[in-house]
């Protein structure tokens, strides 16, 4: 009997498209499970789920040109292929061996990619990935956690919702993934892969790691920050990282950090008396931003301001609270922190030695504890030796922020009840750091404001950041009254005149700005700026030259600043100087929330910010040679115009920023040559 072939129809009208779509849908369906042999519902979720993160993630890109949006979306897509095809790839391996083991890796992935989303919150706010701010808050091992953790800022009454629904999830990934990737399941049992299938896969994604290499490559220096910044942004990638953007410039080894016996030895040599000098006072703010010193929020130190010296700007040395503080209080550059954190002898801050031998008491009271990255050890010894007191309200269990720095205050209220004289008094306020507080019941001038803010919250508008800006003002408001009680009981003991006064902050705070929220993400101006307020004792005021116009002044500039006041002028013991003779107009900002060396920075001068980077994160700065120099603006972090590549820019880092080379860069600072100024963009 003849075959008789069936007769297609074609179906009338636009249902034909329809039946073609949907024929080859079936078949590409058909194809995958012929050839794959994989469960497609197993992962589906997770890849549904793995596109909304990429989404969010790439919305946070800033790609200029057309066609570098399409070869960065392109290399974006690849990635996520890579990752799945190396999912799938184990999966169908492990179904092929028909293991539990397939239980549990199913079961990991899916947890991994729910922890994503911290990830990417993290990145966003701060730009720190889960993996290191893990490794942050269990430093010092696991009875550090809790204090690492408040000195996040985080509320833990934000974290608890979010842990309870962790536990379910994770609950309800191992049932999903016990239920569908069981060798025994009846739901969708495991099939087996040929190697062959596997080995085309690994191919496959081969090929897309070699497109990766070729979308990394370009002569464009803006689409080499942009791709850097993206792929960085990226939780899981693969490749390499492509070429270093910016010009590279081999400057020789970061001049050593002064040997602690030595500058120990040295301070003990000097013929140095106690007498009776002025008390001094230091407050420094947590995440205080220099522009929000205004007669409405802030009318205690906005008065303060105008009995000051007068600083165009005052400059954090670091982005983070820990090398702020390190800078601040040792006079040394933030370059330094690694190298001073891994020194067996720790003497403690050579300025602080200094004030003790001149017959000062130091006493400290925080809010935040200072052990912090082992800041306390680093700035007053190895043994606290050059601490006199230290009233830690956080070890105390005073509450939360703002009665912890009210706690503080009462502390410093009840020390000036003493004989004045030979005091140094460190207070470290808290209530400025997110979630930005103030006491219950406490007026708060600033309306509306924020109860709270969700941090994983990516569509916050110009409507909700008002609210959280003004939670931020309440908070500032709220420490200036504190500092203002001071400042009026040393107005009333008749002392005030005869104070060094001083505040600052340890670093700034951004409200999107330049795309982030908090601190710890750039070196921008939100998140540098911060006050530099220094009232010296009457006599000293009279004498400085108020008249002239002194350069901005930074962390490191405080206390070698105090210990001119005092008679004491030392210019090889520290990296700081004294503003009263200070010259260049010259700045080190590093950028750093990691327990290690910081990689990236930024020097600032009167004029322009040139930012660099190390050529290796994990290796110690005083063993790298190569820096890059990845971008340059104005202080106000507009984008200047100028050819990196071009021979000039040599000349131009000199005629801006010699000293600082000089300081820090010995080796390089006689290879400067050839010149020009840039534009703006």
């Amino acid at each position: 009997m003849d075959r008789v072939s069936p007769c297609r129809t074609e179906p009338a009208g636009g249902q034909s498209w329809r039946a073609a779509l949907l024929a080859t849908v079936a078949r590409l369906g058909s194809a995958y499970q012929k050839s794959l042999r994989l469960d497609p519902w197993l992962w589906l979720p997770g890849f549904g789920y793995y596109l909304w993160l990429n989404r969010i993630i790439w919305l946070g890109t800033e790609f200029g040109a057309p066609a570098a949006q399409v070869r960065g979306f392109l290399f974006f897509v690849c990635q996520g292929a890579l990752f799945w095809l190396a999912v799938l790839m184990v999966d169908g391996w492990l179904a092929t061996a028909r293991s539990r083991w397939r239980v549990i890796f199913v079961a990991a992935v899916h947890v991994f990619l729910a922890s994503l989303y911290l990830d990417t919150v993290l990145y966003r706010l701060m730009a720190l990935h889960l993996g290191p701010a893990v490794g942050i808050l269990f430093q010092g091992g696991l009875s550090r956690l809790a204090i690492n953790w408040a000195h996040t800022g985080i509320p833990s009454g934000t974290i608890v919702p979010y842990a309870g629904w962790g536990a379910l999830l994770g609950l309800g990934v191992m049932l999903y993934s016990w239920i569908m990737a069981s060798p025994n399941s009846r739901v969708w049992p495991a099939r087996p892969v040929q190697q062959t299938k596997l080995g085309r896969l690994a191919l496959f994604a081969a090929f897309l790691l070699a497109v990766c290499e070729m979308l990394s490559v370009s002569d464009d220096h803006d689409y080499q920050i942009n791709f850097a910044e993206l792929r960085k942004s990226m939780p899981v990638r693969f490749g390499s990282s492509g070429s270093k953007p910016g010009r590279r410039l081999v400057v020789g080894g970061l001049r050593p950090l002064r040997d602690a016996r030595e500058t120990a030895n040295a301070v003990e040599a000097l013929a140095l008396q106690p007498g009776v000098h002025p008390d001094i006072f230091l407050f420094v703010l947590e995440s205080a931003r220099g522009d929000f010193i205004t007669p409405p929020v802030t009318p205690n130190l906005a008065r303060l301001r105008e009995e000051c010296l007068p600083f165009p700007m005052g400059l954090a040395a670091a982005n983070a609270s820990h090398i702020s503080w390190y800078s601040l209080l040792t006079a040394n550059h933030g370059l330094y922190f690694g190298a001073a954190k891994r020194a067996s002898f720790r003497p403690g801050s050579v300025p602080l030695q200094l004030l003790r031998r001149l017959g000062y008491k130091v006493n400290v009271l925080c809010s935040s504890t200072l052990d912090y990255h082992e800041i306390d050890r680093l700035v007053f010894g190895s043994e606290l030796q050059l601490c006199d007191s230290m009233f830690d309200a956080q070890k105390s269990g005073r509450g939360d922020a703002p009665a912890r720095d009210l706690a503080v205050t009462d502390r410093l209220m009840q020390a000036l009840e003493g004989p004045p004289g030979n005091r140094l008094f460190l207070v470290f306020f808290h209530s400025t750091h997110h979630d930005y507080d103030w006491p219950a019941g406490d007026p708060a001038p600033f309306t509306p404001y924020t109860a709270r803010w969700n941090y994983g919250d990516f569509s916050i508008g110009p409507d909700q950041l008002s609210l959280i800006v003004n939670r931020y003002r309440n908070a500032f408001h709220f420490q200036d009254r504190l500092i203002g009680q001071v400042l009026a009981r040393l107005k009333e003991q008749g002392a005030y005149e005869n104070c060094v006064i001083a505040v600052t902050g340890d670093h700034g705070e951004e409200f999107l700005e330049h795309g982030k929220l908090l601190h710890a993400s750039n070196l921008f101006r939100p998140q540098t700026s911060v006050p530099f307020l220094l009232r010296l004792p009457a006599d000293s005021m009279a004498d400085a030259p108020v008249s002239l116009s002194f350069p901005a002044a930074t962390h490191v500039d405080f206390l070698p600043t105090v210990l001119e006041v005092l008679g004491l002028t030392l210019t090889n013991l520290f990296d700081g100087e004294s503003v009263l003779r200070k010259t260049a107009d010259e700045a080190v900002m590093v950028a750093e929330n990691r327990d290690s060396d910081p990689v990236r920075f930024c020097f600032q001068s009167s004029r322009y910010k040139v930012f660099f980077e190390y050529q290796y994160e994990r290796q110690p700065t005083a063993a790298q040679r190569v820096l890059y120099l990845r971008q340059i603006t104005d202080v106000n972090d507009v984008p200047m115009k100028l050819d990196l590549a071009s021979p000039q820019i040599v000349t131009f880092l000199r005629t801006n920023f010699t000293a600082t080379f000089k300081t820090l860069y010995p080796e390089f600072e006689s290879e400067f040559a050839g010149g020009a100024t840039p534009s703006r963009r």
